[in-house]
């Protein structure tokens, strides 16, 4: 936004930068103190798969690249060496292997420096804080590309951030040792590129960032394979929607950014799954990993897809994922919350019909590329689920960012007055959920006394002071507030008239709400 649309002032005083600036420091303050709480009171390598990723990058760490044979370092750290003694055989050895190495290498870092240093918890946390970390940026990016895809309803955009913020999914995955925030910061990056491009051309500067970006996702997981094929398609589409030149030269322009985003991530990342095709007989590796672990063909990926047991079973694994794998502890039905900004998605999709009045084809296509990414991820989480894969919520994180932007949309569209009222109110009820689902985790996994307070057991077993809820929840409220009070805000402000040049040149440099 240049410098003069950014000094226009609307009603009640405040620049709208400003104002979006405020509700999204709210954002980044409310998941910052939801997901170091769980940082600090979820015990190392309760969650299964925290074992696996943490020897990857201990294994790193010391210069090596481990196959899925390779057994956990536990003897570096006395806590895993214990989780170790107590899994089984198959469990013992490095299953995540498969996956490409860029996150263990970032991770490896305050491990090595915690376990060199004699401090090896305070490295696991450490390693914690860098995937909040991951996830803080990651949901700024979740507020710029809702300003790409609706850029005349600066409360959606900051509606999105704090509805994706407070997902329990995104918050629990955050504050373990797993490579999905990274994931997920990634993807929404690139998606904010690619919907630039669209609506706005393909610059040279635009170009090296989307290739770089679609070599760091191919390098992270192989998810990120799936936003470099987005990418690559929006590339030539944006090339060829806003050159003027003739078409001979369009088309050799098109399939040259195409070419120079896929080569950047094969360059890159394709060693990497060259290696897996000649250890595991697959460029993924998933087969091997399945099999190690005695998992059985479900059937086909159609199949899944039509399955209710693997959307339901994704959704409350997103929602809570206390219950585990097998929902044996129970399984809660927060997740029926998806339902609501569903229903305003439906009602805002009647009245736009009503209105009849498409947007451009450029903005279509940024929401088709967007949205195409996320039913990608979904084909990709229902193939692995055919195949004896569990129905991992997390799996739906490289696509969160355009879900969360459809979600501030449907919230908006649902009846309350002003458009922001349906987001005001769920932000409360999400923080709940949120604490609800922290509780049951560590009661399930940490099993504290009759009447004893989970958390303080789960703070005391953390050599933490109890009185540091005190501040979190101050900080918790004031985050929660700034949003409230900046969606309120926003949501109060009517869109001013754009002059047509000025439309076209710098598509968000004008006041409105």
């Amino acid at each position: 936004m240049s410098r003069s649309g950014a000094a226009v002032r609307q009603r009640g005083g405040w620049p709208r930068r400003r104002v979006v600036g405020v509700g999204l420091a709210g954002v980044l303050l409310t998941f910052a103190v939801l997901a170091t709480l769980q940082v600090f009171t979820i015990h190392p390598f309760h969650p299964v798969d925290e074992m696996s990723h943490v020897g990857y990058a201990l294994t790193v760490g010391r210069g090596d690249l481990p196959t899925l044979d390779t057994p956990i370092p536990g003897g570096e750290i006395a806590q895993l060496q214990h989780r170790v003694n107590n899994s089984k055989p198959a469990n013992r050895t490095i299953w995540t292997a498969h996956h490409p190495p860029l996150y263990y290498v970032v991770a490896a870092v305050p491990l090595r420096l915690g376990v060199d240093s004699g401090h090896a918890l305070g490295g696991i946390r450490a390693a914690r804080l860098v995937n909040v970390g991951f996830s803080l940026a990651g949901l700024v990016l979740v507020a710029l590309l809702a300003r790409e895809l609706v850029p005349g309803r600066p409360e959606v955009w900051v509606g999105a951030a704090g509805l994706a913020a407070l997902v329990p999914g995104l918050v629990q995955t955050s504050a373990i040792v797993y490579n999905d925030a990274l994931m997920f910061a990634v993807a929404a990056a690139s998606l904010v590129l690619v919907a630039r491009a669209l609506r706005r051309g393909l610059t040279p500067r635009r170009l090296v960032l989307l290739s770089a970006l679609g070599a760091v996702a191919a390098l992270v997981r192989a998810s990120g394979l799936l936003v470099v094929v987005v990418a690559v398609c929006a590339a030539g589409t944006a090339v060829w929607l806003h050159e003027r030149r003739p078409a001979p030269v369009r088309a050799l322009l098109a399939t040259g950014a195409a070419g120079a985003v896929g080569l950047a991530a094969a360059v890159a990342a394709g060693w990497f799954y060259l290696r897996n095709q000649a250890l595991y007989g697959s460029f993924t590796g998933t087969a091997a990993v399945l099999a190690k672990f005695h998992r059985g063909v479900r059937g086909t990926i159609p199949g899944a897809l039509v399955d209710p047991d693997f959307w339901t079973g994704q959704l409350r694994r997103l929602w809570d994922d206390s219950a585990g794998p097998s929902g044996r502890n129970g399984v809660t039905r927060y997740w029926y919350l998806t339902f609501v900004p569903a229903i305003g998605l439906v009602l805002a999709g009647i009245r736009w019909l009503r209105r009849a009045a498409p947007p451009r084809a450029p903005q279509l296509l940024a929401w088709a590329a967007c949205l195409g990414l996320a039913a990608l991820v979904e084909l990709s989480a229902a193939s692995f689920y055919s195949v004896g894969g569990s129905a991992h919520g997390r799996y739906m994180l490289p696509g969160l960012s355009v879900l969360a932007v459809a979600a501030a949309v449907g919230m908006a569209g649902l009846p309350g007055g002003r458009r922001a009222v349906p987001t005001i109110a769920m932000l409360p009820v999400l923080v709940v959920v949120n604490v609800m689902v922290w509780q049951r985790y560590l009661r399930l996994t940490l099993r504290p006394a009759e009447g004893e307070s989970v958390i303080g057991t789960a703070l005391r077993s953390a050599h933490v002071p109890g009185w540091v809820l005190v501040p979190a929840a101050v900080l918790l409220c004031a985050g929660l507030a700034a949003q409230v009070w900046a969606l309120w805000t926003l949501s109060a402000r009517r869109s001013r008239p754009v002059p047509a040049a000025t439309a076209v040149a710098r598509p968000l440099e004008y006041a409105g709400g």
